[in-house]
């Protein structure tokens, strides 16, 4: 039982940045854990994924997951707790969450909020970060197995957790590489057995839900119900297609559909590689 490198590439001016000027982050599976290691302006210099192979357990359990990453540590030496990163950042792959504004109260509580979209999950973490972007305020409410904060925090202990929605809206929101020749766009996350539509014009954001996916049928129609209920003009409108689209041939099945599409230059459904441009 072990861990196996499926994809590293480093760029060569890495060499160049002392380890104060960088920021690791890592996006956490029970048998996976992807990792990109940025300066502060943005550039990505290092990117890699590691899959653990070996028996399946029952139940992953906090102390199984924490000597699965220590382990993890010492195999990858980008990875080893001495490094002296500015920040190290966390994200826990399978998580539900939702974007809450910031004028409605987290009441009666947060997790409280969560159970009205999703089915209860078995010894749940719940965390709630603050997000801000010119005028759009809210609270973006996560929740995931509460075995994963405490391993990271054991190797990492300034390690902060991010959720997908604040990765997702920083891709989307903050990121200024998208065509501004659509005043419309949108960003469809494909992560089953759900997908994320996002949806901005010129005015702000429309639109930022969670769908169930069951075909690329039932996408089509969430996609085509919201296009029509804002009344944007498909011609003029631009989708960022990520997550687990390419297999399913998302992209190209929408042609006929949207007036442009693309996937982003790094497979986002890391979610935990930045842009490769300044923000």
């Amino acid at each position: 039982m072990a861990w196996f490198c499926t994809q590293r590439c480093i760029s060569p001016q890495l060499q160049q940045y002392r380890e104060s000027e960088l920021d690791l982050r890592l996006l956490l599976q029970a048998r996976e854990v992807l990792f990109s290691i940025q300066a502060d302006d943005a550039r990505v210099l290092c990117t890699g994924a590691y899959v653990y192979q070996g028996e399946k357990e029952s139940e992953l359990t906090g102390d199984v997951f924490a000597a699965r990453l220590s382990e993890l540590s010492r195999a990858e030496v980008l990875l080893n707790p001495d490094w002296k990163y500015h920040s190290v950042e966390y994200t826990v792959s399978e998580e539900s969450g939702l974007l809450m504004p910031i004028e409605y109260e987290l009441t009666p509580n947060a997790a409280a909020l969560l159970r009205t979209l999703y089915p209860p999950v078995v010894n749940e973490e719940v965390a709630v970060e603050l997000f801000k972007h010119k005028h759009l305020h809210g609270h973006i409410v996560s929740g995931f197995q509460d075995l994963y904060t405490a391993a990271v925090q054991s190797l990492y202990p300034k390690a902060v957790h991010r959720s997908v929605y604040s990765r997702l809206a920083e891709r989307f929101l903050v990121a200024e590489d998208l065509p501004k020749r659509f005043p419309n766009h949108i960003l469809l996350c494909l992560r089953p057995p759900y997908f994320d539509l996002w949806i901005r014009n010129p005015e702000g954001l429309l639109l930022a839900n969670r769908y169930p996916y069951h075909s690329y049928e039932n996408l089509l129609y969430y996609l085509l119900y919201a296009i029509n209920k804002h009344q944007l003009d498909a011609g003029n409108t631009f989708l960022l297609a990520c997550g687990a689209v390419r297999a399913e041939r998302i992209g190209e099945r929408l042609d006929n559909h949207i007036g442009a599409w693309a996937y982003p230059t790094f497979e986002s459904h890391t979610l935990c590689l930045p842009p490769t441009f300044k923000v």
